[in-house]
């Protein structure tokens, strides 16, 4: 039999950990959701599918970029678009986590 004081102590250290599960299986479940979104973005020739956990699904790139002189154009142009596109997962994951968690009104700031 465990004294007080030590039955308290690893009561709270349970309690810990099965919170700490708790939130590693919550984030696990968020991150399988962001996976599910799919945004896709087109700017100068160059198309970007990147998913909500700003892995990239698909990037194709305009033939007008396939001659060697214009290599330096295309990399500006891919950095560009990987921007944009990154940016845009990012706003549409705040605004869905904000919306799921009762902080929609929050969101209209995301959408400038």
């Amino acid at each position: 039999m465990l004294c007080v004081p030590c039955s308290m102590f690893y009561n709270n250290m349970f309690s810990k950990l099965k919170q700490f599960r708790d939130m590693r299986s919550q984030a696990k479940q968020l991150q399988n959701q962001m996976s599910q979104e799919i945004i896709s973005i087109e700017e100068a020739g160059i198309k970007i599918v990147m998913d909500g956990n700003q892995t990239i699904k698909e990037l194709r790139i305009d033939e007008k970029y396939f001659n060697l002189a214009q290599k330096a154009n295309l990399e500006k142009e891919i950095t560009k678009a990987l921007a944009s596109a990154t940016k845009k997962v990012q706003r549409k994951m705040a605004e869905k986590m904000m919306k799921e968690k009762g902080f929609s009104g929050i969101s209209e700031m995301f959408k400038k």
